[in-house]
């Protein structure tokens, strides 16, 4: 499978219905009108000319960003049954309150930045001119339970490499959804052909950095008290896995 590349218009216009329906998340052709200065003409003309550039996709009457994610995947253990999918946007209040869970967590630093971000975004999904972000989500009777998350630079010189965040909720631990989660969004960057994938931890999140090594993962460096946890100054340690 090709890169993924960033996104790139014929004309201002074009760039405006797109960056709407990127920003804004689903929404409707009369929702852009409502939005743009365009004609219902023009705004059908661009949609189709970014539909045809395999940028955007219609679901019924809404519209949305065309990243292709792959499809859900069931998995069973000795006390639940949970399925790893693409995250939708309606499942970003679900998503936060994970991640913000998990972040109480002090060892978590990059947690907490996830969550603010995911917050002011107001959005889950992004592919644009310069970053795309891509999210899956493990859920169980429809709750969300853990996340892997993609942040995906599109420009040049730092595309080969995706960065990774991946937590589960405290009660689901230790019945393998990390790793599946993980995996994941592993397979994906390895079919869009990113050459690695890292995942930044402070030193104090022992258990999560003996994880990744024995999953593969090696210890790349250290930033000397990269994080402050309350009144202490932590190292970050920075974990690749090479394809």
């Amino acid at each position: 499978m090709a890169q993924l590349q960033p996104v790139s218009f014929e004309s201002g216009a074009c760039k405006q219905v797109y960056k709407q329906v990127e920003q804004n998340g689903l929404q409707s052709v009369e929702a852009l009108r409502d939005m743009l200065q365009l004609s219902a003409e023009e705004i059908e003309r661009h949609l189709q000319r970014l539909e045809q550039q395999g940028y955007i996709e219609r679901r019924g009457q809404r519209l949305g960003i065309a990243l292709d994610l792959g499809e859900r995947q069931r998995y069973e253990t000795s006390d639940f049954e949970y399925t790893v999918r693409p995250a939708h946007e309606s499942d970003i209040d679900d998503l936060v309150d994970v991640v913000e869970e998990i972040a109480e967590n002090k060892t978590y630093a990059v947690a907490e930045e996830l969550a603010a971000e995911l917050r002011y975004d107001e959005r889950i999904i992004r592919h644009n001119t310069s970053n795309s972000r891509v999210c899956f989500v493990a859920t169980t009777a429809d709750s969300v339970i853990g996340w892997s998350h993609l942040d995906l630079p599109l420009t040049k010189k730092l595309r080969p490499t995706a960065r990774l965040t991946v937590g589960v909720s405290e009660d689901y631990r230790g019945y393998g959804v990390g790793k599946q989660l993980m995996n994941r969004a592993l397979e994906w960057a390895d079919d869009y052909d990113y050459l690695r994938v890292y995942k930044n931890l402070a030193r104090t999140n022992v258990r999560a950095i003996s994880f990744l090594k024995a999953h593969g993962w090696e210890q790349e460096c250290v930033r000397q008290n990269h994080y402050r946890i309350g009144h202490k100054k932590i190292d970050q340690i920075t974990m690749v896995y090479t394809f």
